[in-house]
């Protein structure tokens, strides 16, 4: 047991092998135009899997008190009702990965809203 452990970390949902497995080319996506809002779906589903997986394996009663899960660019935090969500993204270059910035959900909702 790691009662210590409080950040996992997990690559993208799509590299992961739990049933979401997106085009590598944007070409589908012209072909059918509903794909992009079907593939939207089938992520949340699978990283909320993963998330509920997680509360109920790792989490469980005398199990480590997880802080925060990063699964790909998206840091999810567990909030005081023991529930993940999502709290920052992290922006990456292509080429070497680094973090280029972290960003806070709330200020991007606000800033998103517009005045």
């Amino acid at each position: 047991m790691l009662p210590k452990l409080e950040r996992l970390l997990f690559p993208a949902v799509s590299d992961l092998g739990l049933g979401y497995d997106p085009p590598e080319c944007g070409n589908p996506f012209f072909r059918d135009p509903g794909l992009g809002v079907r593939l939207a779906a089938k992520a949340k589903e699978v990283t909320e899997q993963l998330l509920e997986g997680i509360q109920r394996e790792v989490m469980a009663p005398g199990g480590p008190c997880l802080q925060t899960v990063v699964i790909g660019e998206t840091v999810y935090a567990c909030s005081s009702k023991g529930r993940f969500q999502k709290s920052r993204i992290i922006r990456r270059t292509g080429r070497d990965r680094r973090t280029i910035v972290e960003e806070d959900i709330e200020e991007m909702k606000t800033i998103s809203a517009g005045p």
